[in-house]
């Protein structure tokens, strides 16, 4: 397997089957091998209710999982415990893809020696939002060029590309999964 697109989900069927329905639409480069894992974080494991629960996203095999401590970070490591990719892309149950999402981070993971790439989350709400909130504001993240090396300040897992063996050892530290 080439890459594993991890996403955790709690309690947010809509926004789930939205990011699952842009992930049936990824354009993947010819010959890359891809599947999808999803990691139920709820501990009545409500993504698990649906009898007709998807097996595959598009051409892509889809793997639930259910991970039962209420805690983002042990749900993440469930994510990386269970991929088989030499990356993991890292998703949110509250975004979509991109068609090109993948193949993108893969061209660039042919272009520059890295153990990670991280890009944008670009905000896109559903409804009129009050007039008080400044959307450039209260959603803006620092955006750095193509290439531009990163520390640790920023990082995020919302729209992530890792190499899986990066996480072999270092592990999401639960100490900080609900801040």
């Amino acid at each position: 397997m080439d890459v594993s697109i991890c996403a955790v989900t709690f309690r947010r069927p809509d926004g789930l089957a939205r990011l699952l329905d842009s992930l049936s639409r990824l354009k993947l480069p010819d010959g890359l091998r891809a599947e999808v894992v999803i990691v139920d974080n709820d501990p009545d494991a409500g993504a698990f209710g649906d009898p007709q629960r998807r097996q595959q996203v598009g051409a892509l095999p889809l793997h639930w999982h259910h991970e039962a401590r209420g805690d983002i970070a042990h749900a993440r490591n469930r994510c990386v415990d269970a991929a088989q990719g030499r990356w993991i892309a890292f998703i949110d149950d509250d975004e979509t893809a991109h068609e090109g999402w993948i193949a993108a981070y893969e061209w660039l993971s042919e272009q520059l020696e890295a153990d990670g790439f991280f890009g944008p989350v670009l905000p896109r709400l559903e409804r009129e939002r009050s007039s008080w909130l400044d959307v450039q504001g209260f959603y803006a993240r620092p955006r750095r060029a193509t290439g531009a090396r990163m520390g640790h300040d920023g990082l995020c897992t919302a729209n992530a590309f890792v190499r899986r063996t990066l996480l072999r050892e270092v592990r999401f530290d639960p100490g900080f999964g609900r801040t």
